[in-house]
């Protein structure tokens, strides 16, 4: 359960799906419409370098 709302450019911590930490930043705040489960859309760090924008579970967003 969410203690802290997110909201755009809020420092967070997301879990992938092997159980590893990532600290981001959030894009946008929790969105429902047009998904099957809530996300938040965060600052994916790319393997190569640099970020990209992706939708992210809520379950697995925490404010850092």
């Amino acid at each position: 359960m969410q203690t802290a709302e997110i909201t755009p450019g809020t420092a967070v911590v997301i879990t992938d799906a092997y159980g590893n930490e990532i600290h981001s930043i959030a894009l946008s705040g929790v969105e429902i419409a047009g998904h099957s489960f809530p996300v938040v859309w965060v600052e994916r760090p790319l393997n190569k370098g640099g970020t990209e924008p992706a939708p992210w579970p809520l379950e697995a967003v925490r404010p850092a």
